[in-house]
């Protein structure tokens, strides 16, 4: 038996020209099941909670105290939350679901080859990439809608301290040298 690497997803089928490849078709199923499993208990929300609503509780509050402890405010933490928690869940589950026996068995076969028919989906490098810029991009979006837009370019300028120097120039009290 020969060894099959490839870095890039091996594309399964396509639909009207669009290529569906084994990572792709792995994260769908992964989203529905995300999916259902979240309306499953939204829908079954109660005062006194059960077991599964409890570990959703934890981990839900756990992630909600780790941004805010990060970002430093409610205000950009309720901005930033569904994002970062919604990341943190899809990556979890994706590599939970990588230990899924039998998975590794089934193949298709394309001419000579055989193609996996499903494969990790953090082995794509292309949507590590895209998730990461959306974080970064929406992080900086946040940040400047929750400082301003001044407010989020003097965290990397001192303003403050040019608007000094030239208050005590006019003043006559800037002097040259050591203070």
């Amino acid at each position: 038996m020969k060894l099959h690497i490839q870095l890039a997803p091996e594309i399964l089928f396509e639909i009207a020209g669009f290529p569906v490849t084994n990572v792709l078709l792995w994260m769908v199923f992964i989203t529905i099941a995300l999916v259902i499993v979240s309306l499953l208990i939204v829908r079954n929300l109660k005062f006194v909670p059960g077991l599964w609503q409890n570990i959703f509780e934890v981990l839900f509050e756990g992630g909600w105290d780790f941004i805010r402890t990060t970002v430093g405010s409610e205000k950009k933490t309720s901005r930033l939350f569904p994002l970062v928690f919604t990341l943190f869940i899809f990556i979890l589950v994706c590599n939970l679901f990588v230990f899924i026996p039998g998975q590794a068995a089934l193949f298709l076969e394309h001419g000579e080859s055989r193609i996996p028919v499903f494969r990790a989906v953090m082995s794509d490098y292309g949507l590590i990439f895209m998730m990461t810029m959306v974080t970064v991009i929406t992080a900086q979006i946040v940040a400047i809608i929750a400082s301003g837009p001044f407010g989020y370019i003097g965290r990397f300028f001192n303003f403050k301290g040019v608007k000094e120097f030239f208050v005590l120039l006019f003043k006559g009290k800037f002097t040259f040298g050591a203070l």
